[in-house]
């Protein structure tokens, strides 16, 4: 992808890819896409190149692992997560930024993603869906009902539902209950999302 623009400072170039990272003004961007992109770029093993000079213009190149047909993409072997099945994950985040770009890289990986901005639309989003949900990712930190009370509710309805919690800050995983299978601290890379979803989903199941 080449544009004729006006190009990327050497010394905002070098940050271009992190999270969160911006230049445009407060409220107008969120510093996830090229992040995003990345993200999702290396989840199928590959990497993006970019060259750019003032005044000239900006040139991205990805590049991707070829595939003869005959083997697995995202195997264990390479360093690279193993792709989802189809999983259905519920997604809990009431960062949008973060839930979008989450979605994306979930979605790339091979899974189908339902989304709550809180608690209350992960109660609804779960009893509309509890045939199909494999897995909830929840962030600890959500306005009206936190990520605490949400688990347990969630854990009322399905005693057995698998849980990643996210989070930025410490917290006390004492009575979080032993359905909390990971800890996934922010912020994270989509090769990190990944890997710890395919990990928990891969667990076997205990019955009784």
């Amino acid at each position: 992808v080449k544009d004729t623009g006006v190009g990327i400072a050497p010394n905002v170039l070098e940050h271009i890819f992190e999270p969160f990272f911006t230049t445009k003004p407060q409220g107008q961007g969120t510093g996830l896409g090229l992040s995003t992109a990345m993200g999702i770029v290396r989840s199928h093993g590959g990497y993006i190149d970019v060259d750019s000079q003032q005044g000239m213009g900006s040139e991205f190149r990805v590049y991707l692992p070829a595939s003869s047909g005959s083997e697995e993409t995202g195997s264990k072997e390479d360093g690279h997560p193993e792709r989802g099945e189809g999983e259905t994950i519920l997604l809990v985040e009431d960062e949008v930024s973060i839930l979008d770009a989450s979605k994306m890289i979930l979605e790339a990986g091979g899974y189908e993603v339902l989304t709550a901005k809180d608690g209350t639309e992960a109660l609804a989003a779960y009893a509309g869906h509890k045939d199909r949900i494999r897995l909830m990712v929840a962030d600890m930190s959500m306005p009206l009902m936190s990520g605490e009370a949400t688990i347990r509710a969630v854990r009322y309805l399905n005693p057995d539902l698998p849980v990643i919690v996210s989070s930025g800050l410490p917290f006390d995983r004492d009575g979080l209950g032993s359905t909390v299978k990971a800890i996934l601290q922010k912020p994270y890379t989509g090769k990190q999302l990944l890997a710890m979803v395919r990990t928990v989903l891969a667990e076997p199941k205990i019955t009784t």
